[in-house]
């Protein structure tokens, strides 16, 4: 296994760089981490919509950024809440607001364009929708990083839902390409404990109710 320094490098020189750009509300956003019984409780406080999402696992080592970033069980996790304004620009003459499909598929082009223009290749993008709740669609996309590179990992991932008018990111890289549905499906899983809310979370409520075993909402 590759140092973890190698792979943060690499991920700190292509996909922080976006995470930089497109974070929304990280100066004044608040977050917490809370254990449960299967794992890590990331609770995320933004300006305009909250969340909290649960990342199944045992060892846990947050990393400094702008954005929620961790080792989760040999796996280095990033969330990044991404504002619409950074990559969709409707039309002049628009009336109706984008679709979820569309606003997906936007920060997919938006996205990728940009770590292509970073590494200098054209990616090879492929990427599918998947259904993780009743009333929401996630679209899981990604990309292999060729070897003459010399990159720690064998490809990038992405799943990203709306979240309100904005898009939540999560991402990861396998080292190997044979642990790519291992990636593909923790991510899904992950995802599929995703709640929002309007109003910003008491994260010592959260981890109260936690540690009483009582449902959080």
């Amino acid at each position: 296994m590759k140092s973890k320094k190698i792979i943060v490098g690499w991920w700190l020189s292509i996909i922080l760089a976006v995470g930089g750009l497109a974070v929304f509300g990280q100066e004044n956003a608040t977050s917490g981490v809370i254990g449960t019984d299967d794992g890590y409780l990331l609770a995320y406080n933004g300006l305009k919509t909250s969340f909290h999402i649960e990342f199944k696992g045992r060892d846990f080592e947050k990393k400094d950024s702008n954005h929620p970033a961790f080792w989760i069980d040999g796996k280095l996790i990033q969330v990044i809440p991404v504002t619409r304004g950074d990559f969709w620009k409707p039309q002049p003459d628009a009336k109706t607001e984008p679709t979820a499909e569309e606003l997906l598929e936007a920060h997919r082009k938006w996205e990728s364009d940009y770590i292509g223009g970073q590494l200098g290749i054209k990616l090879a993008v492929t990427s599918e929708y998947l259904e993780i709740g009743p009333q929401r669609k996630a679209l899981f996309w990604s990309f292999p990083i060729p070897k003459d590179l010399g990159a720690p990992v064998s490809h990038q991932l992405f799943l990203t839902t709306t979240l309100g008018k904005d898009v939540l990111v999560l991402s990861a890289g396998p080292e190997k390409a044979e642990d790519f549905q291992a990636f593909k499906s923790y991510l899904l899983n992950s995802m599929k404990t995703l709640k929002t809310s309007e109003k910003p979370y008491d994260i010592k409520d959260l981890a109260d109710k936690i540690k009483a075993g009582k449902p959080i909402d």
